[in-house]
């Protein structure tokens, strides 16, 4: 459930994920981790791809 776009100044990103209601705290944060380490080298890619 991510949206990509452009944005009035640039890259608009809106990341949105659902998990369990009774799912442990260590499943979210790992999550973020993934989230960070993942756009991190999608944004590398781009930047260097220009």
């Amino acid at each position: 459930m991510h949206e990509f776009g452009d944005g009035p100044d640039g890259l608009r990103i809106r990341l949105t994920i659902r998990f369990p209601a009774h799912a442990p705290e260590h499943v979210f944060t790992g999550h973020q981790w993934h989230f960070a380490c993942e756009f991190l080298n999608w944004l590398e890619a781009a930047h260097a791809a220009r």
